[in-house]
C-alpha cells in the first residue's frame, strides 16, 4: 500500500509539473503570436478598421466592405450569388439582411449565425485579452499540417463553442482554424486558412482568408485597410423595414384629444395621453385609455406583411374583450385599415362588425386617427371617433 501511495504522489507531481510546463509554453506561444501581429501596444492604438477588397462565393467575385470599431461593433456588406448581404453587431444584437432566405428585411440572427459573426468581428484573433473575454485556451502540442509545423491551440469561447487554431511554429501567425460555421443559417463544421500577411500602420493582418465547409468555398482577399477612419455608430443599428419606416413618425409620447359622434355631431369628449413604441423591430405598439361613455383601454399593434403586401393592425379592447384584425395600405398620404377581407371561421358574416381606422395628416409632431364603422359590409363608412395626436415635448 505504501508503494502504491508513493506512485500516486509521484504521478500527481508529474502531472503538476507537466501542467505548469504546458501553461508556461501556452503563455509564451500566445505572447509571441500577439507580437507577430504587431504587438499589444500598437493594437491598443487601433480604434477602428475599415476593410475593403473582393469576396468570392459561388465562383463569383464582388466587392466587400467590413467595418470594425471598438469596443465590439461590426458591419460587413458583401454579395453572395445574386443577393446583397449585410451582417452587423451593434454591441448588443446580431442582425442580418439576407434575401437569399426569402427574408428581405432586417432580422435577428440565430445562434449559428451569431457565432459566425462573433468570429468575424474579431479585430484580429481571439487570443487578444481572451481571459478578459471569458474564453479559455488549451495547448495541445505540435503537429504538421499540410507540411507546415504548427502549434495546436483549443479555444473555448464564453458561449461554449470550441475552435481549434493552428499557429505557424516559425512565424507564430495563424495558419488554420476549425470551428462551427453557418450555411443558410444552419450550423456545420468549417476550416479556414490564412495567408498573405501584411503590415498596415505597424499591425499585421492576413490579406487572404479561405473558408471551406460542406461543398462551399469562400475566399476573402483584402485590398485596403484604413486605420482609425471616423465611423458613426448609427451604421451599426438595426434598421426598420422600408414599409415600417413610413410609419416611424407614429412612435413617441403623445397628448390626445378625443372627439366622438353624438346627437349634436362630433364633440370633444375626453383628453388623454398615449405611448407608441417599438415592441419588436418592425412592430409598433400603442397603449391608450380614454372615455367614450364607457372607459376604453386599447392595445394596438401595427406591422407589415411581406406576403400580402399589406399593413396589418391588431386591436384589443378590454371593454369588449375582443381582438380585431384589420389590414390596409396607403391611399395617397393616408394609411387606411379595415376588416372587410378578414374572416374568422367562428364569425357569422351577417353579424360581423365592420371597422375602419384611418391615419392621416402624419407629420413629425402630429397625426389624426379616424375610427369609422359600416352598416353595409364596407360599402360606405361613417366616422364615429376622431383622435388628434400631438407630440409631447
Amino acid at each position: 500500500m505504501k508503494t502504491l501511495f508513493k506512485i500516486q504522489i509521484i504521478f500527481a507531481a508529474l502531472l503538476l509539473v507537466t501542467s505548469n510546463i504546458n501553461a508556461g509554453e501556452l503563455e509564451d506561444i500566445i505572447a509571441k503570436h500577439i507580437k507577430a501581429h504587431g504587438g499589444i501596444e500598437n493594437w491598443k492604438n487601433v480604434e477602428s478598421l475599415t476593410i475593403t477588397g473582393s469576396f468570392t462565393g459561388f465562383s463569383v467575385s464582388s466587392e466587400f466592405t467590413t467595418i470594425k470599431k471598438r469596443p465590439n461593433l461590426f458591419k460587413s456588406e458583401y454579395r453572395l450569388g445574386e443577393f446583397d448581404i449585410t451582417e452587423t453587431y451593434n454591441g448588443s444584437t446580431y442582425w442580418i439582411i439576407d434575401p437569399s432566405l426569402d427574408i428581405d428585411f432586417p432580422r435577428i440572427m440565430n445562434s449559428a449565425e451569431e457565432n459566425v459573426n462573433l468570429q468575424k468581428a474579431e479585430f484580429c484573433t481571439p487570443f487578444f485579452d481572451y481571459e478578459k473575454n471569458g474564453s479559455k485556451v488549451e495547448y495541445q502540442g505540435e503537429e504538421v499540417v499540410e507540411g507546415v509545423k504548427v502549434y495546436k491551440l483549443q479555444l473555448t469561447r464564453k458561449n461554449g463553442n470550441n475552435e481549434t487554431w493552428y499557429l505557424n511554429a516559425k512565424t507564430y501567425l495563424e495558419f488554420k482554424m476549425e470551428s462551427v460555421w453557418a450555411d443558410y443559417a444552419s450550423p456545420l463544421r468549417q476550416e479556414t486558412f490564412f495567408d498573405d500577411f501584411r503590415e498596415v500602420d505597424k499591425i499585421i493582418l492576413p490579406f487572404y482568408i479561405e473558408r471551406s465547409f460542406s461543398i462551399r468555398n469562400r475566399i476573402t482577399e483584402i485590398e485596403e485597410v484604413k486605420i482609425n477612419k471616423t465611423v458613426d455608430n448609427y451604421i451599426f443599428e438595426m434598421p426598420l423595414s422600408k414599409e415600417i419606416s413610413k410609419i416611424k413618425n407614429l412612435e413617441g409620447n403623445w397628448s390626445v384629444i378625443v372627439e366622438a359622434l353624438t346627437r349634436r355631431g362630433m364633440m370633444r369628449i375626453d383628453s388623454t395621453s398615449s405611448v407608441i413604441n417599438f415592441s419588436g423591430n418592425n412592430l409598433l405598439q400603442e397603449k391608450i385609455t380614454y372615455e367614450n361613455y364607457f372607459k376604453v383601454n386599447k392595445l394596438i399593434n401595427w406591422t407589415y406583411s411581406s406576403d400580402s403586401k399589406n399593413y396589418r393592425m391588431s386591436l384589443y379592447s378590454d371593454l369588449t374583450s375582443k381582438l380585431y384584425v384589420l389590414e390596409g395600405n396607403f391611399k395617397n398620404d393616408t394609411l387606411v385599415f379595415d376588416n372587410k377581407g378578414i374572416q374568422f371561421d367562428t364569425i357569422d358574416k351577417n353579424n360581423k362588425k365592420y371597422q375602419q381606422y384611418s391615419i392621416t395628416n402624419i407629420t413629425d409632431d402630429s397625426f389624426l386617427m379616424e375610427i369609422a364603422s359600416s352598416q353595409d359590409k364596407g360599402e360606405t363608412w361613417r366616422v364615429r371617433e376622431k383622435l388628434y395626436y400631438s407630440r409631447l415635448k
